[in-house]
């Protein structure tokens, strides 16, 4: 577990499930832009054909200092062209989801990263 800013997320600390998560935590705790965030629950799924999935963050960022960005955030160690296919095929579905909810008037932006700086 990763000790975060209460007031950047709900919790005192944040779960990680890799190192690239961890990594992740720590950076969004210490970025002024980031404004909140938190590590996705388990029940929050998205139906796919090979199994639900589960993204890893939702993220309220600041960005040159007045545009606020949703962002939901899928952190891997390699670029989304190296997955397996069964991964590639759940990040489209979280993708596709994302994007409808975009046609609804809801603005989230859906981002595959390696790195919280990455969110911009």
């Amino acid at each position: 577990m990763v000790s975060v800013d209460e007031s950047k997320t709900p919790y005192e600390y944040v779960r990680y499930d890799s190192t690239i998560e961890k990594k992740f935590a720590e950076a969004a705790n210490l970025d002024n832009n980031v404004k909140y965030f938190i590590k996705l629950p388990s029940w929050f799924k998205i139906g796919t054909p090979t199994r639900n999935y589960n993204p890893d963050w939702a993220v309220l960022k600041e960005v040159n200092g007045e545009k606020v960005m949703h962002f939901v955030a899928e952190t891997k160690g390699t670029s989304e062209s190296e997955l397996a296919r069964p991964e590639r095929v759940r990040i489209q579905y979280g993708r596709e989801h994302f994007k409808a909810l975009g046609r609804a008037g809801v603005e989230i932006e859906y981002k595959v990263v390696q790195n919280e700086g990455q969110l911009e």
